[in-house]
């Protein structure tokens, strides 16, 4: 099998060559290294060091994003079986990509793939063994903030991938037409993993695939800008991808978790941007809805295999969303 692995970058700073150094020390190394940078202002590498030979070197002439970036490199990525997604800020471990290959042999019909993500800062703590979603649409890190050697450290299926660090496959992700450009960035990944559940394949977390995540290291922490890419997204998730059969059900619930989050971000000074978030996926919502009646009618699995799919526990339908 072939592996593609791409790396898109954003200001990353020293994390990128960080990243890098932890990729070209991998006991299995990619078949391809394809590092995408979105115009960034300043980065530590030129991309001809002699260290990063048989790295390729893409630099775009204005910034499209984390999806539509990651896209480019697997539109590029032409003999990859499999397309490996890592973020510049996440630094794996030696046999990260050899436990991800092994697992994809192991489960031959499972379609994608989510690493271990520990805390850079804190060692001790994990920051995510992949994304969930709760019915209300409240996207969720499972583990996040848990022990390392808590339960949630047990390999075992997610709801999706997080695009930190996550394995697909490359045909299968082409067919599902990559990650949605419009998202921009955030919850690009729990979108495509909604529409791989809907379509009947599933995600699995391998505990054995580690790196260390430093959340946040580009885009910042409850920035305004994470503030109104991940709140305009989540509604656009929502009414996407959720069965026409659990709206009636998910619809009420989505609007207490945005009344609770909008309370939130005015604690915090960010309410007119929460505000410009929901107007403007309210403005995108005809282009989200012709995109839903094409996946929803592609829909494979039951109202019951998607209700399993989210395999979130009840009190989370309600807790609030933190971007």
């Amino acid at each position: 099998m072939k592996i593609a692995l791409i790396i898109v970058n954003f200001n990353g700073g020293d994390d990128l060559q960080r990243c890098l150094h932890r990729v070209r020390a991998q006991s299995r190394p990619p078949d391809r290294c394809i590092v995408i940078d979105n115009l960034s202002l300043k980065i530590p590498i030129k991309g001809d060091e002699s260290w990063l030979q048989g790295i390729e070197f893409i630099k775009n002439p204005f910034n499209m994003g984390f999806a539509s970036a990651n896209n480019l490199g697997a539109q590029r990525a032409l003999e990859a079986d499999w397309l490996v997604f890592l973020n510049p800020d996440a630094f794996p471990e030696p046999n990260w990509l050899q436990s991800l290959e092994e697992a994809s042999k192991a489960h031959p019909s499972t379609a994608s793939f989510t690493s271990r993500q520990i805390s850079f800062e804190n060692p001790e703590t994990l920051d995510g063994t992949g994304d969930g979603l709760s019915l209300a649409g409240r996207p969720f890190r499972r583990g996040f903030g848990g022990k390392v050697h808590s339960g949630h450290s047990a390999s075992g299926p997610v709801f999706s991938a997080c695009g930190a660090a996550m394995m697909i496959k490359r045909d299968l992700f082409m067919d599902l037409g990559g990650f949605d450009d419009e998202f921009f960035c955030y919850l690009e990944d729990i979108d495509l993993g909604f529409r791989l559940n809907l379509l009947g394949y599933h995600c699995l977390y391998v505990e054995e695939a580690t790196v260390f995540h430093r959340g946040s290291g580009t885009t910042g922490f409850r920035s305004e800008f994470s503030t109104y890419h991940g709140h305009r997204n989540m509604l656009w998730v929502l009414i996407k991808n959720m069965p026409t059969a659990l709206l009636p059900l998910t619809i009420p619930l989505h609007l207490i978790i945005t009344l609770l989050a909008f309370v939130q971000c005015l604690r915090r000074e960010q309410g007119m941007v929460f505000l410009r978030s929901k107007w403007d996926a309210l403005k995108g919502l005809p282009m989200i809805i012709k995109k839903r009646k094409i996946i929803q009618q592609s829909r494979k699995a039951t109202l019951l295999e998607v209700l399993r799919a989210f395999r979130s526990k009840p009190e989370k339908a309600l807790s609030l969303v933190i971007f």
